[in-house]
């Protein structure tokens, strides 16, 4: 509630996104995907982010756990992703079936390598993946290629 307030006495315009909704940002498409059910709480509702720019994609996972996981397969959401940053920062197994759906050939695990079990199965199934407390990972694209790079 803090933050609603500061962001209010700021006179800073507020926007409640959900499922489906897209964000423009210039050529760039953001589209929102969320699986709410009277099921799930916290994690398993938090909104995943799919970014775009021409043939490219990056996947936001936030923390979606194995119930949201789940659903978003089920429901055959479109997930195809180029890079994807690994949900609920690499501490619970991924689903074999999400990260199939993706198909990632890079994934970004954003916490301290020796706290994320995530990384084993990115090694079985042999994709690439950096973690986030080593140092910057910046990615660019033209919407063809990605370039990416750790600057650390």
């Amino acid at each position: 509630l803090k933050v609603y307030e500061q962001v209010r006495s700021q006179e800073i315009p507020i926007r409640q996104l959900g499922d489906g909704d897209t964000i423009p940002f210039g050529d760039v498409n953001i589209r929102v995907l969320q699986t709410l059910s009277p099921d799930f709480s916290g994690n398993n509702e938090s909104a995943l982010l799919m970014v775009e720019l021409g043939q490219r994609r990056f996947l936001f996972a936030s923390d979606i756990q194995m119930a949201s996981q789940k659903r978003l397969v089920a429901e055959q959401a479109d997930l195809r992703a180029d890079i994807l940053q690994y949900p609920h920062h690499g501490y619970n197994r991924m689903q074999q079936p999400f990260l199939t759906a993706v198909g990632p050939e890079l994934v970004i695990v954003t916490s301290l390598s020796s706290a994320a079990n995530g990384a084993e199965l990115l090694r079985e199934k042999g994709i690439e993946f950096h973690y986030t407390n080593r140092g910057i990972v910046k990615m660019t694209t033209d919407g063809n290629v990605w370039v990416v790079e750790r600057l650390e």
